[in-house]
């Protein structure tokens, strides 16, 4: 991790525009749970690309571990906005919403993922647990 994030400070020397690099700076940190300074470099990044929900996403995991449930929901709200297809981002979301004791909201969160990922047995399987935890039975052992 300390070597690429050797190179990818290069890149920032030479382009401080490349969102990328600063994006990848934060990577490895938050890979070595560096969380307060992975924020740091990944909201350098949000401020050259506003609208990327893989950004928002890295935001919004290490908003989580520092315990900043606010900030790390309105990332994960957005990391969905801009990036619907990540099924990864659906999940995390939900996990979020379930271990903060809002399952209802969990429930909605993966029924909405499930609309666009109409073929994920894993989103499905996910609501099903949720349903289930719930005490909705009925509604859990219905097929899709």
């Amino acid at each position: 991790m300390e070597e690429s994030r050797t190179y990818y400070k290069k890149a920032v020397k030479q382009n401080p525009e490349m969102a990328a690099a600063w994006f990848g700076i934060a990577i490895t940190l938050e890979f070595e749970e560096r969380w307060y300074e992975a924020i740091h470099y990944v909201k350098r990044a949000l401020e050259l690309n506003n609208e990327n929900g893989e950004y928002w996403f890295l935001l919004g995991d290490c908003e989580r571990e520092m315990n900043n449930l606010e900030e790390a929901e309105e990332c994960y709200r957005k990391a969905i906005e801009y990036n619907p297809d990540n099924i990864d981002i659906w999940f995390e979301y939900a996990d979020f919403l379930y271990q903060n004791n809002r399952l209802f909201e969990a429930i909605e969160i993966t029924a909405s993922g499930i609309k666009f990922h109409v073929d994920s047995i894993e989103l499905q399987i996910r609501l099903v647990l949720y349903l289930y935890i719930d005490g909705q039975l009925k509604e859990a052992y219905k097929p899709f």
